[in-house]
């Protein structure tokens, strides 16, 4: 008798319902009047509430031999045998029912992850694949002039003074110099004048450094 090529939601219909039973699907495609294994496949493609519905028979066909799994861990009928008066253990019968069990758990396991894996998967983590890129840059020495020189340095460049002082600024310089020098009105202008552009020049050497021109001229003084 030829297999049916031709879908049938009736035979697809048989087919899961022998699945959610425990039957194999391709035991249940050897037999007569059910179509091959590989035309099954082809049903569902196209198919997507065909498709669906063998997922959810898979997921009881795992529920079906998880069961048996108890079963056959529990049924201890011939593990012992008499002979000569005596009860002896059935080893070979044990472990045959051990690699079953095995066989079985190993197998619902990758039907039926989420229940019966080892690990089941977490929902809450994120499935989002996330990349980041990182700037690698290399550096090529030549080995005739040895080691790379270091980078040269940032210098603060405070740029030109404006042409014009607002007066201002230099009347809020001079209360500045009435309000915080001590007996600046019991000394000579000279003197305090001296005293506070020192003060100012230190300060501003503090805050921003040595002028390049000074510090050569420093240099050429010592030498």
């Amino acid at each position: 008798m030829a297999k049916p090529s031709e879908y049938s939601k009736e035979i697809a219909n048989q087919i899961l319902q022998r699945i959610m039973d425990g039957e194999m699907l391709t035991g249940i495609c050897r037999e007569e009047g059910m179509p091959s294994r590989l035309t099954f496949y082809r049903w569902m493609n196209g198919r997507e509430d065909l498709k669906n519905d063998y997922a959810r028979a898979r997921l009881a066909w795992a529920d079906f031999w998880a069961e048996r799994v108890i079963e056959v861990s529990f049924d201890d009928a011939g593990d012992f045998f008499i002979e000569n008066g005596k009860a002896v253990a059935d080893h070979a019968r044990v472990q045959r029912a051990r690699l079953q069990t095995d066989n079985i758990k190993w197998l619902v396991g990758k039907y039926a992850p989420r229940t019966y894996g080892d690990k089941p998967a977490d929902d809450s983590e994120s499935k989002n694949l996330t990349v980041s890129w990182q700037k690698i840059e290399r550096v090529i020495i030549d080995p005739r002039h040895g080691q790379a020189p270091p980078p040269a340095q940032i210098t603060y460049d405070p740029g030109p003074l404006p042409a014009r002082v607002d007066p201002e600024i230099l009347v809020r310089l001079v209360n500045m110099i009435k309000e915080r020098v001590p007996r600046a009105d019991q000394r000579s202008p000279d003197a305090v004048l001296d005293e506070v552009m020192g003060v100012i020049d230190r300060a501003l050497i503090a805050e921003y450094g040595q002028p390049a021109d000074a510090s050569s001229a420093n240099h050429a003084e010592v030498t």
